[in-house]
């Protein structure tokens, strides 16, 4: 009887631990309900990336992951290819700095988040463009890498698919309900 206990109480543990990470012990968050993704328009066409090609992309692929998680009031929606916004947004880079001092991956300064999307952009396809700014929008949600290798936010991020892991580290953040 002893032994079916531990085992239950085991496999209760087990069924409640998680594998995401979050970026910081107490990561900034979003505060708004509608959170505009812009492109930072000088540092993408420098490396011969359109800025409204980068736009849709990052709009498809957070409708694909991020914006289909139940329980989040936040949504991402189409913003503008700027390299200033004004309003809580998503801004998309295209270098590893950018011409707005203190911000780094996932970083925040003023009132948005900064996202680069480095490595081969201005050859990689459609596909892997919008991965790769999947990925990086976990870091700008507060999410650090997965310990789960098959978890979209893992270091190799080669899923393009959101798991339960990337769901329950984004609901850990900003589940309202």
């Amino acid at each position: 009887m002893k032994r079916i206990i531990a085992f239950l109480a085991l496999t209760m543990i087990a069924s409640t631990s998680f594998a995401f990470t979050l970026i910081s012990e107490n990561p900034h968050k979003f505060a708004n309900q509608k959170v505009s993704i812009n492109i930072d328009s000088q540092s993408c066409e420098k490396i011969g990336l359109s800025s409204e090609r980068l736009l849709n992309l990052a709009v498809e692929a957070v409708d694909r992951t991020w914006n289909t998680v139940k329980g989040i009031r936040i949504k991402f929606i189409k913003g503008v290819t700027t390299s200033d916004p004004h309003e809580e947004a998503v801004l998309i880079s295209c270098f590893n700095t950018i011409a707005h001092e203190g911000l780094s991956e996932g970083g925040i300064e003023g009132k948005y988040h900064f996202v680069k999307i480095l490595w081969g952009a201005s050859t990689a396809t459609d596909e892997e463009l919008m991965n790769s700014i999947s990925h990086s929008f976990g870091h700008a949600l507060g999410l650090g890498h997965s310990n789960r290798i098959d978890a979209h936010m893992s270091y190799s991020f080669s899923n393009p698919l959101l798991t339960d892991d990337d769901r329950d580290g984004y609901q850990y953040l900003y589940n309202f309900n």
